[in-house]
C-alpha cells in the first residue's frame, strides 16, 4: 500500500498522528514517521517518491489493526466503507487488505464502495 492511500484510508482517525505513532514505534520504520512529520510540505511538492511509496506489509497492517474502522461486504461481490444492508458482513481494515489489497482499500473509501472477489 502506498503511503498516500494509508493516510487516505485512515483519515477518520486522524491518519497521520496514527500512522506516525506506529512507524515511530520500530527503528525500521522511522523514516516514514519523518516523511509524515512533513505531511504538508509532502503533499505541496507533490513528492511521488515518497507519496507514492510502497510501504512494508507490516507497517501497513500494524496501522490498520489499531483502526476501529470497518468495510462491510455485499453478498453479491461488494466492499463498502459503510453498511448499505443489514445483511452486510462488516470486517476489519486489517482484514480488507489481507484480501483484496492497497488499492481496492482506498477506493472502498475514496468512492464508497468497489466489486471485489466472491468467495
Amino acid at each position: 500500500m502506498k503511503l498516500w492511500q494509508l493516510v487516505s484510508v485512515m483519515t477518520q482517525n486522524n491518519s497521520i498522528e496514527a500512522i506516525k505513532s506506529v512507524a515511530s514505534s520500530k527503528p525500521q520504520w522511522r523514516e516514514f514517521a519523518a516523511w509524515l512529520g512533513n505531511w504538508d510540505a509532502l503533499v505541496d511538492t507533490q513528492d511521488r517518491a515518497k507519496l507514492d511509496y510502497v510501504l512494508p506489509d507490516d507497517l501497513v497492517l500494524s496501522v490498520l489493526e489499531r483502526s476501529d474502522l470497518l468495510c462491510f461486504l455485499s453478498n453479491n461481490g461488494v466492499m463498502r466503507s459503510w453498511r448499505f444492508s443489514p445483511v452486510d458482513v462488516s470486517i476489519s481494515l486489517a482484514e480488507a487488505y489481507r484480501r483484496y489489497g492497497g488499492d481496492a482499500l482506498e477506493q472502498a473509501f475514496e468512492y464508497g464502495s468497489i466489486a471485489v472477489p466472491t468467495a
